[in-house]
């Protein structure tokens, strides 16, 4: 982290314990079956997000088990599979000493732009008896085809929340767009997880964060994911690649942002979007002291500039 980086704003650590949920059905101090295999999802019943391109309409989901001593198959059930597109194996195996294994769904028969649900279920007997949450996972599914809209620019307002630097420094993006069945969405790799080497052709803004320095950041792809809704945009979580002694940095909406589709920008204001880290405040984002801008193309960002020159 650079030495000129000075934290601006603390935090109190709370220790947060968190109750089972209500579908958790198992007595204080029961054990699970012995020769039962104890099989669960690693992703709990959290509904999953996930968009592909059309040549690879499939996805992976972990299986899990607590009873690894031997090799095992375990079952799969299909709880939803909304108009029958997914084709899911009925089972996923374990060699001896695996405690996970991979299951892989294809989506042979959906359509593009179309959302599907799916949800699974471990077979009942092999499933582990620590609650329903462990024991199902539900899907949202899309095939999105992106357009590239080129290169644009993002102004990020969040990082200045607890560091001394410059909110308003543009980086270069390489915009993609997509429509679905809620709205416009927009995407583009996070340049925070990048050492800023020079401006890019346009002599118009960096090619990475200026302020990091190598070790500051993983140099690899974090999709910075925008949904237009019909309240306005939001971002959807996402960890920017950035780490500067406190844990990996990490973004989302906690308030509609402003689309301005004339104008060819999305803002969002100050306290719009939430920021922490994951060694400092995980779970507990505060608002943004700065606003956030991604402007769709150069001409989008030189006309704000323009336009803030006669203000």
């Amino acid at each position: 982290m650079k030495i000129y980086s000075k934290i601006i704003m603390m935090l109190t650590a709370v220790l947060v314990f968190t109750a089972c949920s209500d579908d958790d059905d198992f007595a204080a101090g029961e054990q699970e079956k012995a020769g039962v295999q104890s099989a669960y999802f690693n992703q709990n019943a959290y509904l999953k997000s996930i968009e592909v391109e059309p040549e690879a309409a499939s996805f992976d989901i972990t299986v899990s088990r607590w009873n690894t001593e031997s090799a095992a198959t375990v079952g799969i059930t299909v709880v939803n599979n909304e108009e029958n597109v997914f084709d899911v194996p009925a089972s996923v195996s374990f060699a001896a000493g695996q405690a996970d294994a991979v299951l892989t769904v294809t989506a042979p028969r959906a359509a593009e732009g179309v959302n599907y649900g799916l949800t699974l279920g471990i077979a009942e007997e092999d499933r582990s008896i620590y609650g329903q949450g462990f024991r199902e996972i539900a899907v949202d599914f899309a095939i999105l085809t992106w357009e590239d809209l080129g290169t644009g620019y993002f102004l990020d307002g969040t990082v200045s929340t607890y560091f001394d630097v410059n909110p308003s420094v543009p980086m270069a993006v390489n915009v993609k767009k997509t429509v679905t069945a809620t709205g416009e969405c927009f995407r583009f790799a996070s340049p925070l997880a990048f050492v800023a080497t020079a401006l890019d052709e346009a002599g118009i803004g960096y090619n990475g964060y200026p302020y990091n320095e190598p070790g500051d950041c993983d140099e690899q792809e974090h999709m910075i994911v925008i949904d237009i809704m019909s309240k306005g945009p939001v971002m959807r979580t996402t960890e920017l690649g950035m780490d500067w002694g406190y844990g990996m940095f990490k973004v989302s909406s906690i308030d509609y942002g402003i689309y301005d589709k004339g104008k060819g920008i999305i803002a969002f204001p100050a306290g719009s979007l939430g920021i922490e880290m994951s060694n400092y405040n995980p779970g507990k984002p505060a608002d943004s002291a700065n606003p956030t801008y991604l402007f769709l193309s150069a001409d989008a960002y030189l006309s704000f500039l323009e336009a803030g020159d006669e203000e």
